[in-house]
């Protein structure tokens, strides 16, 4: 049987590039063409092995090209239809901490977790400016896969999930404002964005619902947050994951402001609660929370499949991985005279290899059970 982590990490005494981006396209073979290769890898004892090389990958995106990405999120999404993967991952606590994640010292995360901040700053980052879908269409795939699982979220990872979910609201209710002028064009671009809010919404509501109880940090961080969810109740499409976040923070904020009100309540000389001590709160009531208090919502499932002629995609990326792989070294290309490579946009040979994009080629299709997002839209 095939090592998953040499997969990911190319042959020994290779070098980074190229080969680790063709590692993953043979792992996205596998897995998407193997059945029993899957199996092996959903039911192997240390999912960390290959989630945190794939990971890692990942989170250096900008030094990656586009079809790069798209393998390694297709490979995630690919992972996350499978429900006792999902469950699993929460239980691999890794050890010590991630070194190569920069933005914050990640200590006692569970791989679960790591998942989630991963492919939610890929989101963040790709969400912003909304010009290829196809990046945040299958990371937000991928987490509303793994939200009914998700147990016991680290504080990263739950600030990272609400911090997007607001920017987006409120870059949305930015845009229905202006689309409210009689005198302004339409706005085609308005149901992008709410589609993906929409995705984000009933990820948190799916976590709450099933999971609020083992999930203080996602509480705290929607309280913390709350003011941008309240502008959301009523909106079309939008309404019912709202009501129910808000029932949540009504709830929290009741009881807190109830224990507020009692004398001494505050610790002494402080007019305020700590962080830790308003957590501390959270996770004492959690307790007494009922989950019939929410509205049960259809549950999210979302599917990869690929296009009827995926060697529109398939044919021309393999060629251009060859290329890089050979080009200097072993023989020399005339890129003009390659129609398979010369038929697409942004290629260019640099240096020693062959860089640029050629995500025009990409026609991959998936479904969701609940069918409001279809291939059209990527």
């Amino acid at each position: 049987m095939l090592n998953s982590r040499w997969l990911l990490c190319g042959a020994p005494g290779l070098s980074p590039g190229p080969a680790s981006e063709a590692s993953t396209l043979l792992l996205y073979t596998l897995l998407h063409g193997s059945k029993s290769f899957q199996e092996y890898v959903l039911v192997r004892s240390d999912p960390e092995s290959l989630l945190v090389p794939v990971l890692q990958q990942l989170y250096k995106a900008n030094k990656r090209r586009a079809n790069h990405l798209y393998m390694l999120q297709i490979i995630l999404l690919i992972l996350s239809q499978d429900t006792s993967f999902s469950h699993n991952i929460h239980k691999v606590m890794l050890p010590g901490t991630v070194s190569w994640y920069r933005e914050r010292l990640l200590h006692k995360v569970s791989l679960g977790s790591l998942v989630f901040i991963v492919l939610l700053r890929t989101a963040h980052q790709n969400v912003g400016q909304l010009q290829d879908l196809y990046l945040p269409t299958n990371t937000l795939a991928a987490l509303a896969n793994l939200a009914p699982q998700a147990t016991s979220l680290h504080s990263h990872a739950a600030q990272r999930l609400v911090g997007l979910t607001v920017q987006l609201a409120r870059r949305w209710l930015k845009l229905s404002q202006a689309a409210r002028d009689p005198l302004a064009p339409p706005l085609q671009e308005l149901q992008v964005p709410q589609e993906f809010l929409r995705i984000l919404l009933e990820v948190i509501n799916c976590i709450l619902s099933l999971n609020l109880t083992r999930n203080p940090e996602l509480v705290y961080a929607l309280l913390h947050k709350q003011e941008a969810f309240g502008q959301l109740r009523g909106q079309q499409g939008l309404a019912e994951p709202a009501e129910n976040l808000q029932v949540v923070i009504d709830y929290f904020n009741s009881r807190l402001d109830s224990l507020n009100s009692q004398p001494g309540a505050a610790p002494e000389g402080h007019s305020e609660w700590s962080v830790d001590r308003v957590l501390e709160m959270v996770q004492t009531f959690t307790q007494t929370w009922r989950g019939d208090r929410l509205k049960q919502l259809p549950e999210m499932r979302f599917v990869y499949e690929e296009e009827a002629a995926p060697e529109e995609f398939f044919v021309p990326y393999c060629w251009s991985l060859a290329v890089a792989a050979t080009s200097s070294r072993l023989m020399i290309w005339n890129l003009s005279a390659v129609a398979l490579l010369t038929q697409l946009s942004g290629v260019e040979v640099v240096g020693d290899g062959m860089e640029g994009q050629l995500s025009a080629g990409l026609s991959h299709q998936w479904s969701s059970e609940d069918g409001t997002l279809h291939d059209s839209q990527v």
